[in-house]
């Protein structure tokens, strides 16, 4: 089994929650070393703000439902073993599926942009969208697919969220 580990940075201001994607890594390890040499930077020592690591199976799809508007998707969670070395994608790419709405949405959550999965080829990302396409939840003339190409083990937001209050 192929996995990524996908960091995210997110913080709750108020009443809105905002979420923002660091990396993509292939292992714990360095997922957890990003976090270190980003944790005192202005844009990520917030009090508010937090790291999270997320484990994803390549090429599946999270969400064969639909859209997932829970808190928070992190779909394998504890249930599997971290990844080891022969669990790692042969290509320092991978490609990343979302799914994003145009409509307006709820400013209290960052429903908008969710993340479908990870794949090992662009080829797969696409053919997973298209068939998720017949899905009501997906078909709806607001929601769009993205594919978007991520390197992996390495940090690709080092700024951070801007202070305010």
């Amino acid at each position: 089994m192929k996995y990524v580990i996908y960091l995210q940075h997110s913080i709750v201001r108020g009443d809105r929650r905002s979420r923002k994607g660091i990396g993509h890594f292939t292992a714990h390890g360095r997922a957890e070393a990003a976090i270190e040499r980003l944790r005192g930077k202005p844009g990520f020592r917030d009090p508010r703000g937090k790291f999270s690591v997320h484990t994803y199976l390549l090429d599946q799809h999270y969400l064969p439902g639909g859209v997932d508007t829970a808190d928070t998707v992190d779909p394998l969670s504890h249930t599997r073993p971290l990844a080891t070395e022969r669990d790692l994608p042969a290509s320092p790419l991978i490609y990343m599926l979302c799914n994003e709405s145009t409509r307006d949405h709820d400013p209290a959550y960052d429903d908008a942009f969710v993340i479908i999965g990870f794949y090992s080829t662009e080829a797969a990302a696409k053919a997973a969208a298209d068939r998720l396409r017949a899905q009501p939840e997906f078909n709806a003339a607001d929601r769009t697919f993205t594919v978007n190409s991520c390197t992996l083990d390495r940090v690709n937001w080092t700024e951070g969220f801007g202070t305010e209050d």
